[in-house]
């Protein structure tokens, strides 16, 4: 008999923590919730030098006059 009423002290307890949990998830009241948005800036592209082409030497941009 004290193994029944454990069985049945475990499944009470059991299925309330269940909708505990269920209630906190579906709670989704829009006046409480407060999102924190990660916005992530996307660096500008690189700028070409002459080092990026294979067919320039660094440094040959600027000509003597």
């Amino acid at each position: 008999m004290n193994k029944q009423i454990k069985t049945k002290l475990l499944f009470i307890l059991g299925s309330i923590l269940l909708v505990t949990f269920t209630v906190a998830g579906c709670n989704n009241s829009k006046e409480e919730k407060t999102s924190t948005e990660v916005k992530t800036n996307v660096p500008p592209p690189p700028v070409k030098d002459s080092i990026d082409t294979a067919n320039e030497a660094p440094g040959n941009d600027v000509k003597p006059q």
